[in-house]
């Protein structure tokens, strides 16, 4: 990436817009993906990149070690996880245990300035729901799309309702229109008294 995309970028980021959504004005303006000088994957790494930097100059890198931040960062990111993986998911890799994630918790609340946030998606961990109810009580705590997914799979095993629940659980809809969708279509799929869907 140039010095120029990587501003545009940054200044991007300063108002909270997704990296998706920069990737697609980006390509808007050199008029389409193929033109682009950089890949989704090198716009992803570098505001990764950035990310990380920021955390180990503050709180965190207080408590690891800067270069301990960002070799575990560096080894748990280049591998293929989903976009929602946090900073504080290396910490996790080898160790489970509740007082674990009860540190991640508070370390990522110091990262916060405090600001408690009101949901934590994680992947459903009975020890990570204990953290979570015990550090961020107020918080609801969801199992995060792909586990979703997963779940969808294995337990309803029809690929029509499959297509039908990601739709629901991606799709932006308004409250009445999501209850109707999915009313509908579990309807017309015969699913009612399926107590998973």
């Amino acid at each position: 990436m140039s010095d120029s995309d990587k501003a545009q970028v940054d200044s991007f980021k300063q108002f909270g817009i997704a990296t998706l959504k920069i990737m697609a004005y980006m390509a808007g303006q050199s008029g389409r993906y193929g033109m682009l000088r950089f890949t989704k994957r090198d716009l992803y790494n570098y505001v990764h990149g950035q990310r990380v930097a920021q955390i180990c100059d503050g709180d965190v890198g207080v408590h690891m070690g800067r270069q301990q931040v960002q070799e575990a960062a560096r080894g748990f990111f280049g591998s293929n996880h989903h976009k929602q993986t946090s900073i504080f998911g290396f910490a996790l890799l080898e160790d489970e245990e509740v007082r674990t994630y009860r540190w991640v918790m508070l370390n990522l609340l110091d990262v916060m300035g405090q600001k408690k946030p009101c949901v934590v998606v994680t992947d459903g961990d009975k020890a990570m729901r204990a953290a979570i109810a015990e550090v961020m009580p107020t918080a609801r705590h969801r199992l995060c799309g792909w586990h979703l997914e997963k779940n969808c799979i294995q337990r309803v095993k029809n690929t029509e309702f499959c297509k039908v629940f990601k739709k629901a659980l991606y799709a932006n809809f308004e409250i009445n229109d999501f209850e109707e969708f999915w009313k509908l279509s579990v309807e017309s799929l015969g699913l009612r008294d399926n107590n998973w869907v």
